[in-house]
């Protein structure tokens, strides 16, 4: 099992400029052990050498990391022309780590405004469907021996997710696809719907991914202001 604590989306929710200080994780709670390394968000309008700090902090420990470009800024994430820009975000990040030993993998997905995750309105129309399934071609591309990951915020339309799952796994190198599941609660029931779609996932080859949920008090990896 690897475990990447997730940097904040921004500084706060009312200054969306990339983290600083007490934001970021430190060196020794990276060293902690069981953990792999740290996904590191990024916000298309972000300088490059927010990540190139993060991901040399990785570098100096060791450690692997995962690289989520958020959604944000749009009201409509599935024009033509947001998804170029991401895009080109995506591409941007291949230029500089695509090569990397240290980098685990890439998120694929095409998240709604301001989000980590694939949080759908049910049902999902089949262009969007289509989409999402296109970007997991056009990251797994850009990406060919890293995993391409999936975050899903629940399973509004599980039919659906199952389509785009059933894409992954199917269109990229056995294992080269994660559906992470956010989030593991201990009040979520094993059956819930959105559980079961991992565990389908990886019935069909892939790999299978948690958020765990801690408390809003947790201090290591969360910050009370992360609303993200």
């Amino acid at each position: 099992m690897l475990i990447f604590p997730l940097l904040p989306g921004a500084q706060s929710s009312n200054d969306l400029s990339a983290p600083t200080g007490g934001r970021l994780f430190t060196d020794a709670q990276l060293r902690t052990e069981g953990i792999a390394g740290q996904t590191i968000r990024v916000r298309r309008h972000w300088k490059d050498e927010y990540v190139i700090g993060r991901v040399e902090q990785c570098r100096r420990l060791r450690k692997q990391y995962t690289l989520l470009v958020i959604g944000g800024d749009v009201a409509d994430p599935y024009q033509a022309s947001h998804i170029a820009s991401r895009q080109k975000a995506v591409a941007r990040l291949a230029d500089l780590f695509g090569d990397d030993p240290l980098l685990w993998g890439v998120h694929a997905g095409l998240p709604p405004y301001d989000h980590s995750e694939e949080l759908f309105g049910k049902p999902m129309r089949p262009s969007i469907i289509e989409k999402n399934q296109q970007f997991i071609k056009f990251t797994g591309g850009l990406f060919p021996s890293r995993v391409a990951i999936i975050t899903a915020g629940s399973g509004n339309d599980p039919n659906a997710m199952r389509q785009i799952i059933r894409y992954g796994a199917t269109a990229l190198d056995a294992g080269r696809f994660l559906y992470k599941n956010n989030a593991l609660s201990a009040k979520a029931d094993a059956t819930w719907e959105s559980h079961q779609l991992v565990v389908e996932a990886m019935r069909l080859g892939a790999r299978g991914g948690f958020e765990l949920l801690g408390g809003s008090n947790e201090s290591r990896f969360r910050h009370a202001s992360d609303a993200n």
